[in-house]
């Protein structure tokens, strides 16, 4: 603004000499060309032909980054300082934003014209960027050529009138800007708050997309990281169900505005996945990897590879964790890798190699509620008491996950403490307060069992659960109400969907009542026989501890 107001007062006192200052001021304007591409640093429009094209914001900073660099590789880390900077953002996010770019400029991935994707760096302009170097040096022979000084007055006049309107729309455009850059940190903030993950991140995160909201509603980012949020609520928080047909709502209009865009599809396949929708989040993750032909979103294959090992398919989850463990594609991101790599081997009874992993993603990623909850977990299942709660001492003082507390309440249990036990699920539910299977839990270890509660959940869940997760509570809550047929019949159904953790079911003592079924030899032997099939298909090498180096 000063140096306009500068150029207005040169005006008043001299018009040659402004006229002049006026050409050169043209003269510096950074016009690239790309392609068939214009693009004008200085105002922030890009044109191919006479048809302007919308991009603006860190779309347009993304941009302007790349003409900077030229035919330069540009890595993951290079992009996130020099466009995000200071604010702190993940791969996941370069390559959302990248994308959104390609979108608006009509570019393909598939078959780049204007930025390719570089496997497992970064990206690079597919040509290289050109500065206009005779159009500017028209307009400083321009002083030279433009008639006689006569016409000084004349040229002042109307250079004072432009740049007054200049003036004018650069104020206007500066607080547009300026409006748009508040909404896109507010942005990145929230992405930020939701990689943490923390309890208290997400809720931050919904808080400031809400403030955003009327922005939003028209923006596919917004859309995709309100819907997430939402659904991260009902995850970890327990929050209210009907959440997360908003989430998918958010989702689904986001895939509509961006057809194929594998964030909101990932976004979309999560809000099923927090729904206990097992099916419906299998296949959308399936559709989103298959979009994903450059591998960059290792977040939607660790998510696959997690339900398709719930639900029973152990070697084919063991596989897809392996490959994202081990697979140079996927360097830096085997934080959930090893973690779920010792799950599949918990369950496929290969313990020593579970012990190993679950060590090393407790040891190394102490940030990582899951892990914190898992390792005396799985300690516990194996009957390593004391380790589980030496362990359990240690998790405490880290970010915490409700299930902690269950398994506290095991181990209260093992000692006798029945009352502490009660109290260590009452934790879990200070977590998630609407959480149902916790009610589930405080009800049937309290000695004063709430058999109407019991009964409202169970009838909740008939015709409902068909999770394998929703049948094992169906289970222990009949046994508990002593409907001994039915709960065999619900553990049957738990099995047949795929629960195989029969060390736990074996070792806990929350569900000791499912032991005293008639039915348990024979349901623990089929649970041996699914695992048995399931080793069958695994490759030596998946079997064989592999440290990376």
């Amino acid at each position: 603004m000063l140096c306009h107001a500068t150029l207005i007062l040169d005006f008043a006192k001299c018009g040659i000499l402004a006229a002049e200052r006026l050409f050169l001021y043209c003269a510096i304007t950074l016009l690239y060309s790309l392609v068939d591409l214009h693009i004008d640093t200085d105002t922030e429009t890009v044109f191919r032909g006479s048809e302007r094209i919308d991009i603006s914001g860190l779309n347009f900073k993304l941009l302007k980054y790349f003409l900077e660099k030229g035919l330069e590789t540009v890595s993951f880390d290079e992009l996130i300082e020099g466009v995000w900077s200071p604010t702190v953002v993940n791969n996941e996010t370069v390559t959302q934003r990248v994308r959104l770019l390609r979108v608006a400029l009509n570019d393909s991935h598939k078959k780049p014209k204007y930025i390719r994707s570089v496997r497992g760096v970064g990206y690079q302009l597919c040509t290289s960027p050109t500065l206009p170097t005779a159009k500017i040096l028209k307009h400083q022979n321009a002083t030279k050529h433009f008639g006689a000084r006569l016409l000084a007055p004349i040229i002042a006049f109307v250079a004072t009138i432009t740049l007054i309107a200049i003036m004018q729309t650069v104020t206007k455009e500066r607080t547009t800007q300026a409006s748009v850059n508040v909404y896109e940190k507010a942005l990145d903030r929230a992405s930020y708050f939701l990689n943490i993950g923390q309890l208290d991140d997400i809720d931050r995160a919904v808080a400031l997309l809400k403030e955003f909201q009327t922005e939003g509603k028209s923006d596919v980012r917004w859309l995709i990281l309100k819907s997430r949020a939402l659904s991260a609520q009902v995850c970890r928080a327990g929050a209210d169900y009907k959440q997360l047909d908003t989430a998918k709502e958010y989702a689904q209009l986001a895939l509509y505005h961006v057809p194929r865009s594998i964030p909101a599809q990932h976004a979309l396949a999560y809000s099923y996945d927090c729904a206990g929708k097992i099916d419906d989040a299998i296949n959308a993750y399936r559709d989103a990897i298959a979009w994903d032909e450059e591998k960059q979103y290792v977040g939607i294959r660790s998510s696959l590879a997690y339900l398709i090992g719930e639900t029973g398919r152990l070697a084919e989850s063991l596989a897809l964790n392996y490959d994202i463990y081990h697979s140079s594609v996927y360097a830096n991101k085997e934080d959930f890798a090893a973690l779920q790599l010792a799950r599949n081997y918990a369950l496929l009874q290969y313990n020593d190699l579970a012990e190993y992993y679950y060590a090393l993603s407790f040891t190394l990623y102490p940030e990582n509620v899951f892990s914190n909850a898992a390792y005396p977990r799985f300690l516990f299942s194996i009957g390593k008491h004391k380790a589980a709660e030496e362990a359990l001492q240690v998790a405490l003082s880290r970010p915490k996950h409700a299930d902690l507390y269950t398994v506290k309440a095991e181990l209260h249990l093992e000692y006798g403490n029945s009352e502490a036990a009660l109290n260590a699920i009452r934790k879990a539910l200070s977590f998630k307060q609407s959480y149902a299977p916790f009610k589930t839990l405080e009800s049937v270890i309290n000695s004063d069992q709430n058999q109407a509660l019991l009964q409202r959940r169970r009838e909740d869940l008939i015709g409902a659960a068909n999770d394998p997760f929703s049948l094992l509570e169906l289970a222990l809550i009949d046994v508990s109400l002593g409907n001994k047929e039915s709960a065999s019949e619900a553990l049957h159904l738990a099995i047949q969907r795929g629960y195989l953790d029969i060390a736990y079911l074996r070792e806990s003592n929350i569900y000791e009542p499912l032991r005293t079924l008639d039915a348990f030899p024979n349901l623990a032997n089929a649970i041996q026989n699914i695992v048995a099939v399931q080793r069958a298909y695994i490759p030596n090498k998946q079997t064989t501890l592999a440290r990376k180096e």
